[in-house]
């Protein structure tokens, strides 16, 4: 072999196993490096995909998987979930209230996205649901409709009467379960109540006149348009000594994880949470309302729903 030959022969030589080290340099640094990552609570992913495959800006990145409670090493992102973690101590608690989160929109860093209110629905043309109609020993005119055989119903309604000033409520279940038990035996509501669900509560409610019903804004969305076409929203009767609501609602959430040292690589991510066109695109899709203020509101229920929202003092939502 000549000298030139064994020349060109080892450059070569040394060239591809510069490209093989740079390869496996790259692999290692690649591996090494955390990816960003939306975990997605089960029952949530399949919308979650919905909003990231339709909306119409940027979300940072698109990479999902379903959040069963760990987090995947070598990852950050956003938790994309209905439930904030428990706090501490929460396990004989059946509330959890957050001050002030109209304005914040926020809870120690979890951003709130969208809310599914309860509201009190009724025609129109029916008064107002007064105060004195809920409380014991008030008025019986007209009829409250409730699914009494719901847990969540039965806990909304508990936990409007069991406030016993603007975002205090009683803390042990026990007495939550006691109170439960009596809520439908007072003639509060129809008769049969306490066995009802929500589609014969609906139907009783459409076609008593003059009715109420509490409810969440997303179960008054899944009626025809032509049911709710003459409805009209509002927020549950307060104490009248009370100069401030609050309101029951379940959140969507988007939680921060993987750490500082990754919270600036999210800031495409969060102002993609943070706009109101992606909110309302979210809250269309759940049928429920946007966070932000300037969210569009789906129709005039939903418009009801905001401004009962956006001048809340309080949300609540159950402690499970």
């Amino acid at each position: 072999m000549t000298a030139k030959r064994l020349k060109i022969l080892r450059a070569g030589l040394i060239a591809a196993l510069v490209a093989a080290g740079g390869g496996l340099f790259r692999a290692l640094v690649l591996r090494d490096r955390a990816a960003p990552l939306w975990l997605v609570e089960e029952g949530l992913a399949e919308t979650w995909a919905a909003v990231l495959a339709s909306a119409p800006e940027n979300p940072g990145f698109r990479a999902l998987e379903i959040y069963r409670g760990d987090l995947p090493e070598n990852r950050y992102g956003y938790i994309i979930t209905a439930r904030l973690p428990r706090e501490e101590g929460g396990e004989n608690v059946m509330v959890r209230v957050y001050p002030g989160l109209a304005e914040t929109r926020e809870q120690e860093g979890a951003l709130a996205l969208a809310l599914d209110p309860w509201l009190v629905f009724s025609e129109f043309t029916d008064p107002v649901l007064s105060r004195s109609r809920v409380e014991s020993g008030g008025d019986r005119s007209g009829l409250l409709a409730a699914p009494g055989g719901d847990p969540g119903a039965r806990f909304a309604w508990l936990s409007q009467l069991l406030q016993t000033d603007p975002g205090v409520f009683p803390e042990e279940r026990k007495y939550w379960e006691t109170q439960g038990d009596a809520l439908f035996q007072g003639g509060l509501f129809q008769r049969g109540a306490a066995t009802y669900n929500w589609d014969n509560t609906w139907e009783l409610f459409l076609r008593d006149k003059p009715s109420w019903i509490y409810a969440p804004l997303s179960s008054a969305r899944n009626l025809m348009a032509y049911q709710s076409a003459g409805l009209v929203a509002a927020r549950f009767p307060e104490n009248r000594q009370w100069n401030r609501y609050g309101i029951q609602a379940e959140i969507l959430w988007a939680i921060p994880f993987g750490g500082e040292k990754y919270s600036a690589l999210l800031g495409t991510a969060q102002s993609w949470l943070k706009n109101a066109v992606v909110q309302t695109l979210i809250a269309d899709t759940l049928k429920w309302i946007p966070a932000v203020p300037g969210g569009r509101p789906y129709n005039a229920l939903s418009r009801s729903a905001q401004l009962v929202w956006l001048n809340s003092s309080f949300v609540w939502e159950a402690e499970e």
